[in-house]
């Protein structure tokens, strides 16, 4: 596997990166999949300007790389005995770097990404890359000088892009281009990804005992992939996660159980 296998998410206890990005997107899929309502699908579709089939691509592939500015030296020499395994994996910093943003790093990074490979619209690769950096609730500008992406650094982000398309079936993210933009709808996308952010970082479903291995690369992208994809759901489901059953169709006992009688109110609104 790529050296990415040696870059850190989490410290206690010890996480792979990778792997983070995978729970992450794993979460999203079947917050999508199994959770959002048809309509909550096509309203996110509308903010991008896409189909409701191109937008769940495009915000898992966004949501799963949303901590890509990890895998940076702002931020993982920040421990020093993680940052050990990454200098012995190549990872260097050739000149002093301060610490910034990962969020910030993380949407120049994409916007890097998405203008330069995918071809986007500088202007639509700005304004999603930032609500996307914004996953912590601090939104910050896309500065290039904070890192630019070379050697080592450049293929981990472009191995950990690949990998994340490839494990989820999500083809070449290049034909996904986004038309108009719609900002609130942007800022409620970045709140899917943050709360699914927050999911796929608790502990009890998703740091794994056998973490050496994981940072080894010795179990796979598609054995890792087809286990965090049961923890994403089994998370979901503990948390009270599930559908929430559409109206269309439906009489008042199959919404509210048998027995249940609308009152004179209800019943004109529905006849309405």
């Amino acid at each position: 596997m790529s050296a990415y296998t040696s870059l850190w998410a989490k410290s206690d206890p010890p996480h792979p990166l990778w792997c983070h990005l995978l729970d992450v997107g794993a979460v999203i899929e079947a917050f999508w999949d199994a959770v959002l309502s048809e309509g909550a699908h096509r309203r996110m579709a509308r903010a991008l300007g896409l189909s409701a089939g191109e937008a769940r691509i495009l915000i898992i592939f966004l949501g799963a790389l949303h901590d890509i500015g990890k895998a940076a030296p702002q931020f993982q020499f920040q421990d020093e005995a993680l940052a050990a395994q990454t200098k012995d994996a190549g990872f260097g910093i050739s000149r002093f770097v301060k610490r910034e943003p990962r969020g910030a790093i993380g949407a120049e990074i994409l916007y890097r990404h998405l203008t330069d490979t995918c071809a986007w619209e500088e202007k639509v690769a700005h304004d999603v890359t930032t609500a996307i950096g914004a996953h912590h609730g601090i939104v910050e500008g896309i500065d290039q000088r904070l890192f630019p992406s070379q050697g080592i650094w450049h293929e981990a982000h472009h191995d950990l892009i690949a990998m994340v398309e490839t494990a989820f079936g999500l083809g070449d993210i290049s034909s996904v281009r986004p038309g108009h933009l719609d900002r609130v709808g942007l800022c409620e996308i970045a709140g899917l990804i943050s709360y699914c952010d927050w999911i796929g970082s608790a502990s009890e479903y998703f740091t794994q005992g056998d973490y050496v291995l994981l940072f080894t690369g010795v179990i796979s992208v598609e054995e890792y992939v087809t286990r965090t994809r049961e923890n994403a759901k089994r998370a979901l489901r503990e948390s009270g996660w599930r559908r929430t059953p559409s109206m269309a169709n439906r009489d008042w006992g199959g919404l509210f159980g048998d027995g249940f009688a609308p009152n004179e109110l209800q019943r004109t609104g529905t006849c309405q």
